[in-house]
């Protein structure tokens, strides 16, 4: 059942929702809207997914269907902790786990920043279905590469995935 968790995969461009609010997640709404906000002064869009998130994971399937382990893993996170999706077309997806109880959010948000690479600015576009919305971006590719960045004594995670059928990275 749906609990607010934040779902980045690649159907074709890089997607990106945070589904329906549950008991874990209250305060979710989905709205991550302030994606959209990307111009050419400001080639990038920020948005917060309403937490607490605790858990990363990211699933690759081959050709076969089958889930591919490595690159497959899951990681518990904390506030501090962040990520990077590259797709093609050097699009970007970056996530941060951010403490924001003092502005009315929780103690475990997550921080989502869309950006182009070089020359080129993300294009999002949102779609909407009843109350859940999710939000494309038009001129990236599939992910290529998920990089996990876990300061202290953790080791950081980089993995290719360039080449798996389907990726999809949770945020739960």
């Amino acid at each position: 059942m749906a609990d607010g968790e934040v779902v980045i995969d690649d159907g074709g461009s890089t997607r990106i929702k945070q589904l329906a609010a549950g008991a874990t997640r209250p305060g979710a709404n989905g709205n991550l809207d302030t994606l959209l906000d990307v111009t050419n002064a400001s080639p990038q869009g920020t948005a917060i997914a309403i937490g607490p998130f605790s858990q990363l994971t990211l699933v690759s399937l081959n050709t076969a269907g089958s889930s591919t382990t490595p690159p497959s893993f899951s990681v518990p996170v904390v506030v501090g902790d962040s990520f990077e999706i590259t797709s093609d077309n050097n699009q970007k997806l970056e996530g941060r786990i951010v403490n924001r109880t003092a502005a009315g959010g929780s103690t475990a948000d997550c921080e989502l920043t869309v950006r182009g690479g070089g020359a080129c600015r993300p294009l999002p576009e949102a779609k909407r279905n009843g109350t859940q919305r999710r939000y494309i971006v038009s001129n990236s590719g599939g992910i290529t590469d998920v990089r996990v960045t876990l300061p202290g004594p953790r080791p950081n995670i980089n993995v290719n995935v360039d080449g798996a059928l389907y990726n999809v990275v949770i945020v739960s």
